[in-house]
């Protein structure tokens, strides 16, 4: 299998597995409109007896999804109002977008906020509210409590993308610090029903931590929220009104609510084994020997990429197969990268991909995709690399040193001088980073 055949049917498998997880194929799957009787997995909603339905929506994914809502439902719609990134918009006729900031929030975060926060303000018990519900929510609506400034929360957001703390940690600081996230959108939509349609970017599929829970309460403490501060050294670093305010004995906890009406529902979608099972069974059509690695990939993307390589050189080793099929290894997960002002551009898919490239430098016959499912591979316009075994060999070819790009955290670079990028654009969903690896050994391989 040449480098470029194998680019391909990697190529080709990332998209149509992602086909799975968009909300074209999940809403239409998941909800039904038959004689004015709105239909969902468990339980159903006559809309004869419902006055208004307002949509809103947060994430990334938030915009395709709202789509789909508006094909079922159409002129039903009284009002709506959703963010998503910048350039992650598609046509809409009854629901306002707005394009905020992500992955650090902006001024259109807190407007998009206060937009939606006054839209479900209006809500009645006679009302219906659906909430479409993706990863990158987070930063996109993002509206401070109690005197924390937009300022304050692009400092704190900057500091945990950069210490290498998890979307879960990172998210428990956030719902303490925001009039939205935490379940407190849910306390705004009461006494209306509520319907959320989730797609989660969280690999344990917590629900309450995707967007970080507008519409889902939890337990999470302040406590806890200052035990990731001090756990990563930033207690010094974070802005005062933050501090202040996570130690003040007197701040509202979250969680202590039970769900605010019986008629508060949550549908998980798709998540990151979604996409895995759906990669796994066109893996096997395709008759390819699937392999799942480890699962779910997480923590330090070059230590990820080290597990990752040792399981597979150890399953070469081992291996006694005759078959003349190429093998595919599979795995998804999320991982994280520490970075310092002197890092270079970079995402945690190419970090994951340079790592792999050097730790599989003397391993020949084998191809790698490290991709997102979102479309963006931190704040670069790729959505993660290729690498192959001669990538690390080339590169020193180029006057490029893997080693040295790696350091300082410049995959983008070293990659992109390979023409190695994987750059799809927004892909209307996501659910987390899937891993390809192709191994087709040439004295068995032949096509």
């Amino acid at each position: 299998m040449t480098h470029d055949e194998a680019k391909s049917r990697l190529t080709q498998l990332f998209f149509s597995s992602l086909k799975s997880v968009l909300p074209k194929t999940l809403i239409p799957s998941t909800i039904h409109l038959n004689k004015e009787i709105l239909s969902f997995p468990d339980f159903s909603i006559p809309i004869r007896g419902i006055q208004n339905i307002y949509i809103t929506g947060f994430g990334k994914a938030s915009s395709y999804m709202a789509k789909e809502l508006e094909i079922l439902l159409d002129k039903r719609i009284t009002e709506g109002c959703l963010v998503t990134k910048y350039n992650h918009v598609t046509s809409l006729k009854y629901i306002e977008q707005i394009e905020a900031g992500h992955p650090i929030p902006d001024e259109n975060s807190g407007l998009a906020a206060e937009k939606i926060l006054s839209m479900v303000h209006k809500a009645t018990h006679e009302d219906l509210v659906i909430a479409c519900v993706s990863g990158g929510g987070s930063a996109l609506m993002a509206l401070g409590t109690e005197g924390i400034t937009l300022s304050d929360k692009q400092l704190m957001t900057s500091l945990l993308l950069n210490c290498g703390a998890s979307i879960g940690e990172i998210n428990t600081i956030r719902k303490h610090l925001s009039a939205v996230k935490g379940g407190r959108l849910e306390e705004a939509v009461y006494p209306a029903s509520l319907v959320s349609l989730i797609l989660s970017d969280v690999l344990d599929n917590d629900l309450s931590y995707v967007a970080s829970g507008p519409t889902i309460h939890n337990d999470a403490t302040c406590q806890d929220a200052l035990k990731i501060i001090h756990h990563y050294e930033l207690y010094s670093k974070t802005p005062l009104a933050i501090r202040q305010h996570l130690e003040d004995k007197n701040h509202q906890p979250l969680g202590v609510h039970p769900p605010l009406s019986k008629n508060s529902h949550t549908i998980l979608l798709a998540s990151n084994e979604s996409i895995v099972n759906a990669v796994l069974e066109e893996g096997e059509k395709l008759d390819y020997q699937v392999v799942p690695l480890k699962y779910p990939i997480k923590g330090e993307a070059k230590q990820a990429a080290k597990e990752i390589a040792h399981e597979i050189k150890e399953w070469i080793k081992s291996s006694k197969s005759s078959s003349n099929q190429p093998v595919l290894f599979i795995s998804g997960g999320e991982t994280t990268v520490t970075i310092d002002v002197n890092s270079g551009l970079g995402g945690r898919n190419q970090e994951c991909a340079l790592a792999f490239a050097i730790e599989m430098k003397d391993q020949e016959d084998w191809f790698a995709l490290f991709a997102g499912t979102d479309g963006s591979d931190g704040p670069t316009p790729a959505n993660g690399a290729f690498c192959h075994s001669d990538t690390y060999h080339h590169a020193l070819t180029l006057g490029l040193n893997p080693h040295d790009h790696l350091k300082h955290h410049n995959s983008y670079g070293f990659f992109q001088k390979l023409s190695s990028l994987f750059v799809t654009g927004p892909t209307q969903t996501n659910v987390n980073d899937i891993i390809l690896v192709f191994y087709c050994p040439k004295k068995k391989i032949t096509l």
